[in-house]
């Protein structure tokens, strides 16, 4: 995604969130297994179309020196390897979601690709607290599990 966006992708998002999106362009829940297939692709291209914008956003956000690391490609979210590095943003991530009046267990996940996320086990059920919950946090990708529903 960094630091080679597509024109569109290089664009302010014209919507803040995914949430935003779904609701000004009539997209329904569970959109990915709508009847109309024509629909869905449009769909498709627009979510990510504004995923890259988003993320591309997030970076410019960052200290320099965190999109420095992503220009050169050695921050923590890019790879298995730095696990430990990665490590080091959990009390920051915790901290920050408690000053939202959110209690979340967080861990580093290693996702495909050589990616690492950040994984938020929380009371409530992540739906019902929409926009409240950032999905990107310091150059990673924040994913919300209720704890009930953790295993």
């Amino acid at each position: 995604m960094w630091p080679f966006p597509k024109p569109e992708e290089s664009r302010k998002p014209k919507y803040p969130s995914f949430r935003a999106w779904m609701h000004a362009r009539g997209v329904p829940q569970g959109w990915l297994v709508h009847p109309d297939k024509k629909k869905v692709d449009v769909w498709i291209e627009e979510y990510g179309i504004l995923k890259r914008q988003l993320w591309n956003a997030h970076i410019l956000t960052l200290s320099e020196l965190e999109q420095d690391e992503f220009r050169t490609g050695i921050h923590p979210s890019l790879s298995h390897s730095r696990a430990d590095r990665a490590a080091a943003i959990v009390p920051s991530m915790r901290q920050h979601l408690l000053s939202r009046g959110i209690n979340a267990d967080i861990k580093i996940g290693f996702y495909h690709m050589d990616r690492i996320v950040l994984s938020a086990y929380i009371d409530a059920d992540p739906e019902t607290l929409g926009d409240s919950l950032p999905w990107l946090y310091r150059g990673y990708e924040v994913f919300y599990i209720q704890k009930e529903n953790e295993n």
